[in-house]
């Protein structure tokens, strides 16, 4: 994501980078926008690691319990974070990313 900063940036766009909070110092270091998204999936997983072995039961727990703690945050977060955008490109774990983008583009929002 930050090369496709870079190369928007290089082609006279403003993009931003909306990231696990984690994640703000090594984007700011390219001298691009940082807005935080959701949470610092390491340290996520270091304290839910119970989720992550054993049955498929408890990892759909704890991916269920991820959602609904990450999905209300992201949703707000990207929200501000878009504002005044013509597009959103999304990857990883920016689950809301699609919802932001549907919702602002049938309202008119950008």
């Amino acid at each position: 994501m930050l090369a496709l900063a870079q190369v928007l940036v290089n082609r006279g766009h403003s993009p931003c980078i909306a990231a696990p909070a984690n994640f703000e110092h090594w984007v700011t270091s390219h001298e691009l926008p940082f807005f935080p998204l959701g949470s610092d999936m390491q340290a996520w997983i270091q304290q839910n690691a119970q989720f992550l072995s054993g049955s498929p039961v408890k990892l759909f727990k704890g991916m269920t319990q991820f959602f609904n703690e990450q999905l209300p945050t992201q949703f707000e977060q990207l929200d501000a974070a878009v504002e005044g955008s013509d597009a959103i490109v999304s990857a990883g774990l920016a689950f809301a990313a699609p919802s932001v983008a549907a919702r602002r583009t049938a309202s008119g929002q950008h």
